[in-house]
This record gives C-alpha cells, sequence and structure tokens, in this order.
C-alpha cells in the first residue's frame, strides 16, 4: 500500500516515480490494487458534501417559518381548545410535515441521481486494459490518458507527452497553455506555473495527448486545496423561480395584510370572540400565505430533470429543464447526432495504397479502444473507442489489415503533433527514427491537395512505413536499400483537379472523404506550416455513416411542433446535401458552405435563418454566430456539440446541449442538457418533456393560487357582510392540506394532451402570469367563492333569515367547509386539460389526481359518518338534503367554470 505522504513529484524521474507508487507500466494497477487504494484514500472528490439524510430534512422542513407558524396555532389551542382539538391539530401537522418532509426528500434524491449519471469519467490503464472509470474513483498510482478536450482527472506526473499542451489558467492564471515534456526532471523549489512535467487536477487539455501517473488525488490536489478554502457556490435560481419567488414575496404582504383586516375586523364587529379572532388569523395567515410556491418551483424542475434523465438526457442545469419548451430553432451536429456515430471505411482510392493511407491514418489518429469500468470489478463491457469515431473507424480498418500501432510504437518517436485546426482542415504526426522524420497527414480532400507537390503513383513494398522520396536526396544520406521501390511524380494542376472530383463525387454519395499524404525530412519541423508543405498525396478514404432510421420521423415531429432544424457540419457539401435529402430535409433546402456564411453579412443570415438550411464546411465559429444571430430574432435556440471549440456557442445558446458518448469534458461542462446516446430523438423527446413540465407547472400555479385566492375573498366577504369568518380554525387548517396535496402533486402529474407537439413553442418573452393566465385563474377563483359563499347561503336560510346570521354560526362553517371540499376538488378536475376535453383526455389517465380526489371525497365520507369526526370538523349535523345541495352546487358550478374556458384561448 501506497503511505499517506507527500512528495515533491516534479523533481522525481519518471523511473522514481513508478517505484514510489508500486506501479508498473504499461499494465496499471490491478483492480484489487484500486479498490485497497479508494478505500484508503477515499475518493477523488473535491470537498465531498456530507451525506444528507431523512433527518436533515425533517429537521428544515420543522423550521420553516411557515411551519413554525402552524406549531404555534397547535400550542395555543393546547391552552384554550379542548384536547380533541389540540390532538387533531397536531395530527394534522405531522402529516403536513411528512407530506413536505416526502417531498422534498424525492426530489433531493432525484438531483442525488442526476448529479451520479453526468460523473465525469477518465481513461486509465488496470490490469493491462485501457479502462473508463468514474473520475471519483481514480486513486495514486493510477495510469491515465490525457487527450485533447478533457480535463485533467487528477493531479499527475506525467510519463509520456506527444505535443502536449495544457491550459492552467483556472490554477495559475495563465493565460496560454502551458507545453508539457515528460522527460524533465525539475528541482524542487520549481513555481507550480513552471512544473512542465506535471499535469493539475481540472486543468484543460488543449492539445495532443499524454500519459500520466496519478500521484494525488481529491483534497491532495492542488486544486482540491484552493477549493477547500472556498465558499461552495449557492446555484443561480432559474428565471421560472426567481418569477415565483418575486410573487411569493407580493402575495405574502397581500395574505398578511388581508388575514389580519379580517381576523381584527370580525372582532370589532363582535363577529367572534378575541381567542377565535387570533385562531382564525393565525389560520388565515397559514393558508393564504403561499409559502408552497418556490418549493413547487424546484420541486417541479427537479422532477422533471429526472423524467428527462429517464429519457437518457441528463440535465447540468436547471434551468434546461424550463426553457426547452420554448425552443424554436435547433442548430444540430451531423456526424452522431443525425447520424448513427458509426463510420466504417467503404473505400480506399486507389485500392493498391490501402494499406499505406491506413498507416498515415493511423499515425495521425488518437482513436483508442477502451472497456467501460464496473463498479463492481466485473468482467469488462463490450471495448468502445476513445476519441473521434472517423479516426476510430480508421484504426478498426488498420487493424483488420494487420496495421498494429504497436509495431512501430517500438521503432519510432512521436516527436510533434499539430492538431487538427477548424481553419486549416486538417492535421499532421510528426515521427523519427533515428535520423529519419516522417510527416503524416490526414484532412479535407481540398485542405491537403492544397500543401501537396507530388503523388505517389506506384508502391510495390509491404514494409512497414519505409521512406519513400521525390528526389534523390535520401541517396546522399543513406543506402538505397532503404527506400522502398515508389513512383513518385509532381502532382499537376490537371491531377489535382481529378483528386478533387473524385472527393467530390464520394461526398455527393454520402460519403465522408479524407485526403492522407506524406513528407520525409532529415530534422523536426518547427510548426505546422513546416511539416506540411512539399507532400506527397497517397490517397482518399471514404467513409460512411448511415443516417439513423428514427430521424425522418423526429424531423417531421419537428416540423408539425414549429421547431426549425439547422444542420450543421464541417463535412463537404456533397455529403451534407445527400445526407440531409436522407432524413427528410426538402430539396430546395438552402445549402451554404462556411465560406459563403463569411461573405453574407448579419441581415442576410438572418434572412436565411427564418427557415431550415444546411451548414456544411462550418466551423465552431460559425456556430456560434448562426447561434447569436437566431438569438436576436427571438428565438429560442437549442444547439448541440461535442468538442471544446463548441463551447462557445453551447454557452451562447438558450439550451447548449453536449453529446454524452462521444463529448468532450470542455463541452459537457458548457452545455445545460447532456444526451446520454447522442441520439437526436432524445433531444425531441426532451423538448417534449419541457413542453409537458411547463404545461402542467402552469396549471398547478393557477389553481393553487386560485384557491388561495378563492378562500381571502370569501372569509373578506363573510366578514364586511356581517356574516364573519365562515370556517373555524381547524377547518381552515385542514383545507390547506388537501390544498397542497392537489397543488403540488396532482396537476404536475397530468399525462400530455394529445397535440402537445402539434403546437407552436410558446413565447419566451411572454410573462409568466400573463392575461389569459390571470383571467383563468380569477375565473377559478370566482368559481370557489361562489360555491361557498351560495353553498352557506343556501344551506344555512340566511337568504331567508338574514337577521338571525348569529344562531347560525356552526352551520355556515359545516356547509362552508363541505361546499370548499367539493368545490376545489371538482375545480382541479375541471382545471386538468386546457384543449381537450376530459373524455378525450381520459377520466381515469391522471392515477395521481384520482388518488387525491378519492382521498378528499373519502375523507368526507368519514366526517359524515362518525360523530367524532363530524364534532370535530363540522360542529353541526347537516341533513342529506344539505349534502345534496352542496353536492350540486359544487357540480354545477365547477361545469359552468369548465363551459366557460372554452370562450377565450388558454396558455
Amino acid at each position: 500500500m501506497v503511505p499517506h505522504i507527500r512528495r515533491v513529484w516534479h523533481s522525481m524521474s519518471v523511473e522514481q516515480t513508478l517505484a514510489a507508487l508500486h506501479v508498473a507500466l504499461p499494465e496499471g494497477l490491478s483492480e484489487k490494487e484500486a479498490q485497497e487504494r479508494l478505500e484508503s484514500f477515499g475518493p477523488n472528490t473535491v470537498v465531498p458534501k456530507p451525506s444528507e439524510t431523512i433527518w436533515h430534512v425533517l429537521w428544515e422542513a420543522l423550521t420553516e417559518p411557515m411551519i413554525l407558524l402552524l406549531i404555534a396555532v397547535g400550542m395555543l389551542y393546547t391552552f384554550w381548545g379542548e384536547v380533541w382539538e389540540t390532538v387533531m391539530v397536531f395530527g394534522i401537522i405531522g402529516i403536513l410535515i411528512g407530506v413536505e418532509v416526502f417531498n422534498d426528500w424525492r426530489t433531493r434524491k432525484a438531483m442525488a441521481s442526476l448529479r451520479e449519471l453526468a460523473q465525469p469519467s477518465a481513461v486509465a490503464r488496470r490490469a493491462g486494459r485501457v479502462v473508463e472509470v468514474p473520475v471519483s474513483c481514480l486513486v495514486p498510482g493510477d495510469v491515465v490518458l490525457l487527450v485533447a478536450g478533457r480535463r485533467v482527472p487528477a493531479d499527475v506526473r506525467l510519463v509520456e507527452t506527444v505535443a502536449l499542451a495544457v491550459d492552467e489558467s483556472v490554477l495559475t492564471g495563465e493565460s496560454l497553455p502551458v507545453e508539457k515534456d515528460a522527460e524533465v526532471t525539475l528541482s524542487e523549489i520549481t513555481p507550480l506555473a513552471e512544473r512542465r512535467n506535471m499535469a493539475y487536477a481540472g486543468t484543460l487539455v488543449v492539445q495532443g495527448r499524454g500519459l500520466g501517473i496519478v500521484v494525488a488525488t481529491g483534497l491532495e490536489t492542488e486544486w482540491g486545496r484552493i477549493a477547500h478554502q472556498m465558499a461552495e457556490l449557492v446555484p443561480e435560481k432559474t428565471p421560472l423561480q426567481q418569477t415565483m419567488g418575486q410573487l411569493a414575496y407580493w402575495t405574502v404582504w397581500a395574505a398578511l395584510i388581508l388575514t389580519a383586516f379580517t381576523a381584527v375586523w370580525a372582532y370589532l364587529r363582535q363577529l367572534v370572540n378575541a381567542r377565535e379572532a387570533v385562531l382564525s388569523g393565525l389560520a388565515l395567515a397559514f393558508f393564504t400565505i403561499p409559502e408552497e410556491l418556490p418549493i413547487i418551483v424546484t420541486m417541479v424542475l427537479a422532477f422533471g430533470g429526472w423524467r428527462l434523465a429517464r429519457q437518457r438526457a441528463i440535465v447540468r442545469r436547471l434551468q434546461a429543464v424550463e426553457t426547452l419548451g420554448a425552443v424554436s430553432l435547433i442548430a444540430v451536429d451531423k456526424t452522431g447526432t443525425i447520424t448513427e456515430n458509426r463510420m466504417t471505411v467503404v473505400a480506399v482510392l486507389p485500392e493498391r495504397h490501402e494499406r499505406r493511407c491506413l498507416e498515415l491514418a493511423v499515425l495521425c489518429s488518437e482513436s483508442l479502444p477502451v472497456e467501460v469500468h464496473a463498479q463492481d470489478n466485473a468482467h469488462a463491457t463490450e471495448p468502445a473507442w476513445l476519441g473521434d469515431p472517423t479516426e476510430a473507424a480508421l484504426v478498426k480498418r488498420a487493424l483488420q489489415l494487420g496495421v498494429a500501432p504497436k509495431a512501430w510504437q517500438r521503432l519510432w518517436l512521436p516527436r510533434r503533433e499539430f492538431p487538427f485546426d477548424p481553419l486549416r482542415k486538417r492535421m499532421s504526426a510528426v515521427w523519427q527514427q533515428n535520423e529519419r522524420v516522417l510527416v503524416a497527414v490526414k484532412g479535407a480532400p481540398e485542405s491537403v491537395l492544397a500543401c501537396c507537390r507530388w503523388e505517389l503513383q506506384h508502391l510495390e513494398s509491404e514494409s512497414l512505413l519505409a521512406p519513400i522520396a521525390p528526389t534523390d536526396t535520401w541517396h546522399k544520406t543513406e543506402s538505397s536499400s532503404s527506400l522502398i521501390q515508389a513512383s513518385v511524380v509532381p502532382l499537376t494542376e490537371e491531377r489535382s483537379n481529378y483528386w478533387q472530383q473524385l472527393a467530390n463525387q464520394l461526398a455527393s454519395e454520402g460519403h465522408r472523404v479524407l485526403a492522407l499524404a506524406e513528407r520525409w525530412m532529415h530534422h523536426v519541423p518547427t510548426d505546422a506550416a513546416e511539416a506540411e508543405q512539399d507532400l506527397i498525396l497517397v490517397g482518399l478514404i471514404a467513409l460512411a455513416d448511415p443516417p439513423r432510421a428514427e430521424v425522418p420521423a423526429v424531423l417531421q415531429q419537428c416540423r408539425a411542433a414549429g421547431i426549425r432544424v439547422v444542420l450543421i457540419t464541417g463535412d463537404h457539401a456533397g455529403t451534407a446535401r445527400r445526407i440531409a435529402l436522407e432524413v427528410g430535409f426538402a430539396p430546395d433546402t438552402p445549402l451554404l458552405t462556411g465560406a459563403e456564411l463569411d461573405r453574407l453579412d448579419d441581415a442576410a443570415l438572418q434572412a436565411q435563418l427564418r427557415q431550415p438550411v444546411i451548414i456544411a464546411r462550418a466551423t465552431p465559429q460559425h456556430k456560434l454566430r448562426l447561434v447569436q444571430l437566431a438569438k436576436s430574432l427571438v428565438e429560442c435556440v437549442a444547439v448541440t456539440g461535442d468538442g471544446m471549440n463548441d463551447a462557445p456557442a453551447l454557452r451562447a445558446a438558450h439550451v447548449g446541449i453536449a453529446m454524452g458518448q462521444r463529448g468532450s469534458d470542455v463541452a459537457r461542462e458548457a452545455a445545460d442538457l447532456i444526451l446520454a446516446d447522442d441520439h437526436f430523438a432524445t433531444l425531441v423527446h426532451a423538448i417534449r418533456e419541457g413542453r409537458l413540465l411547463f404545461a402542467n407547472f402552469s396549471k398547478s400555479v393557477r389553481y393553487y393560487l386560485a384557491c388561495k385566492l378563492g378562500l381571502v375573498g370569501t372569509c373578506l366577504f363573510g366578514v364586511l357582510t356581517g356574516v364573519g369568518i365562515p370556517f373555524h380554525p381547524l377547518q381552515v387548517i385542514v383545507l390547506e392540506l388537501f390544498v397542497d396535496l392537489g397543488a403540488s402533486l396532482a396537476l404536475v402529474a397530468e399525462p400530455a394532451e394529445g397535440d402537445l407537439m402539434q403546437r407552436p413553442p410558446r413565447d419566451p418573452r411572454q410573462p409568466f402570469l400573463n392575461r389569459q393566465v390571470l383571467s383563468d385563474l380569477f375565473a377559478a377563483a370566482a368559481t370557489l367563492f361562489v360555491v361557498v359563499t351560495l353553498g352557506y347561503l343556501s344551506v344555512s336560510g340566511i337568504l331567508q333569515t338574514w337577521g338571525h346570521i348569529a344562531f347560525q354560526r356552526d352551520l355556515i362553517a359545516a356547509s362552508s367547509f363541505i361546499a370548499w371540499l367539493l368545490g376545489h376538488v371538482g375545480l382541479a378536475w375541471a382545471m386538468r386539460t386546457d384543449r381537450f376535453s376530459l373524455r378525450q383526455q381520459g377520466w381515469l389517465s391522471n392515477q395521481m389526481m384520482l388518488l387525491w380526489a378519492l382521498l378528499t371525497l373519502g375523507f368526507l365520507v368519514l366526517v359524515a359518518l362518525i360523530p367524532p369526526l363530524s364534532q370535530a370538523f363540522l360542529r353541526h349535523s347537516l341533513t342529506w338534503l344539505h349534502w345534496a345541495i352542496l353536492f350540486f352546487m359544487a357540480l354545477g358550478m365547477c361545469v359552468v367554470f369548465r363551459l366557460t374556458r372554452r370562450l377565450w384561448t388558454h396558455p
């Protein structure tokens, strides 16, 4: 076992580091040793949060101001009320707290599961296998692979580097990437920013690749020590949370003023005594203050995220949950989203150069097979491939021909790597053996051809990477036996046009086309410009990535839902057009290349974005510009991306969506949503879920506020007309219990109305409480007001004997209580749908609503049949005629409300 000691790792050689950590290359740690070290060192996490238990949630619920207010009411009942009343009040308090705790606990568990799903991973060597493990499972001694676009998962001592450059600005403040060199050994006093043989947790690999040994994890990393001193950041509230918070703030003051006025006025008019005025005021305050509103928002968003996760869409920021339903334009990548991300080599031209082309392709590749690490150390799953799918396809085809990377890694040394640049549209790798230096180049045909001076015409030898030369340069320094039999001729303009036309033809057939070239030199080039000149063209490789079978239907759903799709790809225009046609884009859909985008001004490009469009040969900068211009058109924009260069566009979009399988760590961190399966269909499912979530939340809030407003209006009317507060304090507390359940659970669980994806997206500029929502809210509140007021007026006979109100006090309270419970159950059912009838929606389609309604009605039945409950909650016996009047009054008014709603359009 490795001792828990700190070392100056940058001053130790690679051999000393391996010895100190008891690990060997290239095998790495065994699974058993890794597990033992994980138990010893703990998980690789920074500032781990203490695990919350249900007791923490219970304590938070008990210390909420509104719960304390209810407990105060219970204490007053202890002194002023009867024993059974006190027991009843505290029993209801217990039920209410239990419901709050259950909802809150379930919400937190859902969010915890989302964080678990979004946990980043690292690629390590264990027991001689390349496996993908959660970053939290890394331990000192693990051998990890570093590739461009990924965060360094822990502090590592580098042992191999190939053109590796790391952005350490988050740690050192240095704005420029730092080039790394594993072979150097530094002084112990070397500053952090100058330790070229180290890579630190949290920094970003921006170029090249490397291999390192984990030397520190968790709080022992440089980043961990800094993060431990930082205060935990509070997540920003979403716009919807902010809106509901402001609404709750103002309604709290309005509720306090109205309830205080109602209680004081009732006492001054001698409608109630002082004790009942205080209890009624406290109970009314508890009912009317919308303390659950912010909680409902958080719960709805959290469970929306949980439901999205079940659709394979992992939410990183809650704002995405509420924004998804408003998406009106999707800028989507072709590779891996529209297509299957299953690239295969379909042709190599000329065929006689296939082996040589694949040798060069493998030299320019960072892809390698990895296995997903099982937490239970069970056998590994089917190997996946780390890196770009195109590179993976090239490596797999090369392996089939017996071209193995290990064959030249024993003989050749990697010297430089010039990664793929969207502007250059090519990449190159420099390898050396003795004095021979090979530059291998692959990229877009037009880009590579522009750098080629020679063409490989004939190749006889199968020797692995033997040098070829267009001149007799090699004969001056080496024997002719070191050269393979090859015919290299100048690449004329005519031949260059031939190769370009051939590439265009392959691209028009839907293939992705790469050109391969090489150059032999006597020295290592200093930059890409020097390396990528006077190249020898070897051939073309055509790859196919078939479109996903479900995409045409999904695009049709987008069109029906009023969502425009912009297809963006770095591929050739012919490839983009063919794939677009296969998945259902119209033949006359405009196609623009990156060069054409550069020539268009903003106004012209905005005009193009008002319709579906295909963008080919696009760079990340083009994608960012498109997103910004689309937003200026007041579109709600979703954009997909997978590379670290896509991060600006992902950040700029209203909803940034990263690919979970092939996306870089930088893209995933910049995104709001991660598609775990990279499917375009998953994105559309997420949009549908977002629309459903917002629609149900709107119904829930309308109903919740209507109940609050209806009760305030009922009590205020009673006091102003001399009837008094038509509820006993205990009744008000019970009403709060049932309204809570209805608002926060039942309506949120409503299934989608059938035409959910047949309507245009909602306007994100429209306020949540717009005119239509407010009219619905006030109509619902008025319905409850009329049900309760007419109910107790009819049953108590006040309309005929207005002067004998004092003698009807208990009867008024009993009839009001029953009318309210019946009315608000009927109102909830009436508000279930906005566009469909309940018959179309299905009377029993919402099981949560059905259960809640049955519980409420069952409670009324128990109150009617069991004398102690009747005495506690009604305090006055009602005849079956009274019950019938109240029932049909509630049913009739809710039917009237339902019919009236058809006179206006709902949100």
